[in-house]
């Protein structure tokens, strides 16, 4: 994710994943998206997680496969 995102704010989404940042331990090889981290938050917001309780919600583009 790219940290410094006050800039990327006025941009259009496309334009963002333009970037080409640090992507070769990302499992779908491209950096996140603003959107998805606000997804996550949505769905964890709604009714549809209402059972969903105790655990974190790994949000890292499968940054985290294989490295147990």
């Amino acid at each position: 994710m790219d940290a410094d995102t006050s800039s990327l704010l006025s941009q259009k989404e496309s334009d963002c994943l333009a970037y080409s940042g640090p992507t070769r331990d990302v499992a779908l090889g491209r950096p996140g998206a603003l959107r998805g981290m606000a997804n996550a938050v949505s769905f964890l917001a709604s009714y549809e997680a209402a059972f969903v309780c105790g655990t974190a919600l790994l949000v890292d583009g499968g940054m985290k496969l294989g490295r147990d």
